[in-house]
């Protein structure tokens, strides 16, 4: 770094310049605060239940399910747009429900007869519904509140979804 000092009429003035060679440091992104890491595990959850979902369309309730597929659409969405705005990396690979998982409650209905496992299927569904409940319960509490309008909404549709599968 280069100084110098240029006098005018009636104060000194100090101009600072940086050397061409000085290499701008680069932005730092804070995906590994503790926030971060919370949206992504529930984006992950998220991308799990997509999976769950997707696997029960053959459900006779179809119509339940497509609708609640749709809000872990749109939540999904809302939380990488969220941990971008935080200055994190959605992580969009990773799943937290096991392939196997998604597998089972496709195959429930063929294995223990239509109407056992149509149920089963649906009750997997609402527990995963009453966790995600549950999380983002939690995460609105220690939320920026910049944050906390949308995760908020993503609750409510989490709500809707539990309201929908329990009728």
């Amino acid at each position: 770094m280069e100084a110098w000092q240029s006098v005018s009429n009636s104060h000194q003035e100090y101009v600072l310049r940086l050397s061409a060679r000085r290499v701008r440091p680069q932005v730092t992104l804070f995906r590994d605060s503790r926030y971060i890491r919370k949206l992504n595990s529930l984006l992950s959850l998220e991308l799990g239940t997509l999976d769950l979902y997707q696997r029960c369309l053959h459900l006779p309730e179809r119509q339940k399910i497509t609708k609640c597929l749709e809000n872990h659409r749109d939540n999904g969405q809302q939380l990488r747009l969220l941990i971008i705005a935080n200055r994190g990396i959605p992580d969009c690979e990773t799943s937290s429900i096991p392939t196997e998982l998604c597998i089972l409650a496709q195959r429930l209905g063929s294995q223990l007869g239509h109407t056992i496992g149509c149920a089963t299927a649906l009750k997997l569904c609402e527990n995963l519904e009453q966790l995600l409940r549950k999380r983002y319960q939690e995460l609105i509490e220690e939320a920026p509140f910049r944050d906390r309008n949308s995760l908020h909404g993503m609750l409510l549709a989490t709500n809707s979804n539990l309201i929908s599968l329990s009728h």
